[in-house]
């Protein structure tokens, strides 16, 4: 969540992971993990913004850029 962008910081995601374990001596591995998303609300470009402010750079510039193919 980034608090600066109000209702527009938030982006949740409702999804399920499939694990593939795997039993050796006596012990499990993870071999495999998989998110597979469900549903998803609110900001989907989130992390294109939290990305750019990192970078130091103008996050909403930056923002429409990449959904543009621009950036």
């Amino acid at each position: 969540m980034l608090p600066t962008l109000g209702q527009d910081g938030r982006w949740v995601l409702g999804a399920r992971y499939q694990v593939v374990l795997c039993h050796s001596d006596d012990s499990w591995r993870t071999t495999e993990l998989t998110l597979t998303v469900v549903w998803g609300e609110s900001n989907q470009n989130l992390l294109a913004v939290a990305a750019a402010r990192g970078a130091g750079t103008p996050a909403e510039a930056t923002a429409d850029d990449r959904l543009s193919g621009n950036g």
